[in-house]
């Protein structure tokens, strides 16, 4: 029983050896199947372990040839049969073109003229804005030049009623009583040499009669008591050098002293005279400075007259004679001396002392006169062609319809009259009727002045 226990123990043990030794039999066998696997299917970087199984690898790895070439040959047919219905549409659509139906030609055509429409309407429209540009720039250059025209008439009349203004002022009455007030008063007034001497040098040595230089002066005659210097500012106002722009600036300071001193003129005109006590314009004893000095003085008397500080005219008619050359004429023949001396006269007498309007002037009115009478005449020949279309419509038909309505179509003729646009009425160019009134105010002032 020992033994056959003790036999029984070792057939049990040597079993299991068995056993492992096929168990590792098949392990190895599944451990070789698994790397040939591997080696077969995985990168050399990956990780094993990341892998799936042995069977699902081999047969997503190997797929099956037939059914690859079999998806193959259906995408080419499908190719195939695409490229050939591209390639009929294509051939399909010439023909359809090369035969349109007359309903295409016809919109066709209608588009063509639709198009050629737009176009012809836009180059009107553009030529149309073009033109009108043109003419509000003529207008406004037009516009422009009467504004100018009316600014130099505006200056000569403003100048004419300061003249006839001071003149006014000047007459007997007036000097007799502001004199009579200036002794009263006289006084009271500042008579030291200093201040005195100081007023005559500041007259001689005036390089301008600007505004400053004026009402610095004018203060000092209404607060000096100059009564013994008036010899002394009458020789400052000859040698002082005075241009052209200085003139009404001079002539304003000697109106002041003229109604004071009733011996300032009396004193200043032989000495103003003596630079024409020579033979005007020769050029033996004077100089073109000199020649230039004594048409200034010329303008300088020619002002003092216009203002009323002169009386009389015969000083500055001399000068002119003189100039003219008329002493010296023999019978109808005469040389003329000094011709820019008699110029100058005719320029700064102008309409006050002889009558005669400016070049200038005129034509700055005939300008204006012509402006508006284009403005004036449109205006008729308007109240013309109505009159007349009304005078035929009631010399028609006596019946009352007819001629109701032909005095509808005369009362319709009659408003769109105005605004027809004509070429010539297109290229006309005129101001505004303000400007023209404006106009028309400026030369009612001309003429009174």
């Amino acid at each position: 029983g020992g033994g056959g226990g003790g036999g029984g123990k070792s057939r049990n043990r040597r079993r299991p050896k068995k056993n492992n030794d096929q168990q590792g039999t098949q392990e190895a066998a599944s451990n070789n199947i698994n790397d040939k696997t591997k080696k077969s299917t995985t990168k050399p970087n990956e990780n094993p372990s990341k892998q799936v199984s042995g069977e699902s690898i081999t047969s997503s790895a190997n797929p099956n040839p037939r059914r690859r070439r079999q998806k193959n040959n259906k995408k080419k047919k499908d190719g195939v049969n695409t490229d050939k219905a591209v390639e009929t549409a294509k051939s399909d659509a010439p023909k359809e073109q090369e035969n349109p139906t007359e309903e295409e030609i016809r919109l066709a055509e209608e588009k063509k003229a639709n198009e050629a429409r737009i176009e012809a309407e836009r180059k009107a429209q553009e030529e149309a804005r073009k033109k009108e540009e043109e003419r509000k720039q003529k207008i406004k250059v037009l516009e422009d030049e009467i504004r100018s025209k009316i600014s130099n008439l505006g200056s000569i009349v403003d100048i004419t009623n300061q003249h006839c203004f001071a003149r006014k002022q000047l007459t007997k009455e007036t000097l007799v009583q502001t004199r009579k007030d200036f002794q009263d008063s006289k006084k009271k007034l500042k008579s030291d040499l200093k201040k005195c001497t100081a007023f005559c040098k500041k007259i001689k040595s005036s390089p301008k009669f600007e505004s400053q230089t004026v009402a610095s002066l004018l203060k000092d005659v209404k607060s000096l008591n100059l009564t013994r210097y008036i010899e002394e500012i009458a020789n400052a106002f000859v040698e002082c050098k005075m241009k052209v722009v200085d003139v009404p600036g001079a002539v304003e300071v000697c109106v002041e002293l003229h109604k004071r001193y009733e011996d300032f003129m009396p004193t200043m005109l032989p000495r103003i005279m003596g630079n024409f006590s020579g033979k005007s314009g020769s050029t033996s004893t004077s100089t073109p400075d000199d020649a230039k000095q004594k048409r200034i003085y010329l303008r300088f008397l020619i002002e003092l007259f216009v203002v009323g500080v002169l009386s009389e005219v015969k000083s500055i008619m001399k000068i002119v004679v003189d100039a003219s050359g008329a002493n010296n004429a023999d019978g109808d023949n005469y040389h003329v001396v000094d011709a820019n001396m008699v110029v100058s006269f005719g320029k700064a007498a102008g309409h006050e002392i002889i009558g005669v309007i400016p070049k200038s002037v005129a034509q700055d009115i005939e300008f204006l006169n012509t402006e508006i009478s284009k403005d004036l005449v449109t205006l008729d020949e308007i109240k013309d062609d109505a009159d007349v279309k009304s005078e035929s419509a009631s010399n028609g038909d006596a019946d009352e319809s007819g001629a109701n309505n032909q005095a509808e179509s005369t009362e319709m003729v009659i408003v769109a009259e105005p605004v027809e646009n004509t070429p010539d009425k297109e290229d006309q160019v005129r101001a505004s009727p303000l400007l023209l009134t404006e106009a028309s105010d400026m030369l009612r002032k001309v003429e009174s002045a």
